[in-house]
């Protein structure tokens, strides 16, 4: 656990970091390059509408920034990866859209992305499954209720 802690969490949350602030920065080429998800999200999803797509792409830096922190850092780092991994889902599907290239070389470069992409949320649910040796919310819930004794009630003649 120790190499994962000091070396694999960070390394998986760089990325993140790196891009939190550059579109935290400049957010304008994702406002461009995610407009037509952006605008899909804001009619799917109530109270979207209420933020503008800057606004929108600003959120999703914030939280690729503060996820990528939080897991280098450790702190609440299955929580953190968890959130990084939502986030990336659209993101991945509307930036690199392979299907949707007829060119065979851009095709070929967007599946690339594509698959890097699906590859790191795949590392990030691994990310936050990892308990880091301590038993897991469920068994501890499932265990505790084993140890739990309820006295059996004592049975009645002629039952």
């Amino acid at each position: 656990m120790l190499l994962v802690n000091l070396v694999a969490r960070p390394a998986l949350a760089w990325i993140f970091v790196r891009s939190g602030a550059e579109g935290l920065r400049d957010p304008q080429g994702r406002v461009q390059a995610g407009s037509e998800l952006l605008e899909r999200a804001q009619d799917a999803v109530p109270g979207l509408a209420r933020w503008d797509k800057r606004t929108l792409v600003r959120m999703h830096a914030g939280v690729e920034l503060v996820g990528g922190t939080m897991l280098a850092l450790g702190k609440v780092p299955r929580l953190a990866a968890l959130a990084l991994a939502a986030a990336m889902v659209p993101s991945t599907v509307v930036a690199h859209a392979y299907w949707t290239y007829d060119d065979p070389e851009q095709r070929a470069m967007q599946l690339i992305q594509f698959r890097k992409n699906v590859a790191i949320i795949g590392g990030l649910l691994v990310a936050a499954a990892d308990t880091g040796g301590r038993p897991s919310l469920c068994w501890r819930a499932r265990h505790a209720v084993d140890r739990l004794s309820v006295p059996s009630l004592p049975s009645l003649p002629g039952h």
